[in-house]
């Protein structure tokens, strides 16, 4: 039980607002399969970056 309070008290986890980005190079990531409600046969997964430094005003 200690060391799983150790290794979840150092990892940092952000949540969407907790800081603005002032400089560009901070990206969220998303992945998905695109592939209906099963995973089998053929499809496709795709990646989406973003990069979330606000637009100047």
């Amino acid at each position: 039980m200690v060391a799983r309070a150790l290794l979840r008290n150092s990892i940092t986890i952000r949540k969407a607002g907790d800081e603005v980005e002032a400089e560009p190079g901070f990206f969220e990531a998303d992945t998905a399969a695109h592939c209906g409600p099963c995973l089998k046969g053929e499809f496709v997964r795709s990646v989406n970056l973003t990069d979330m430094t606000p637009r100047p005003n």
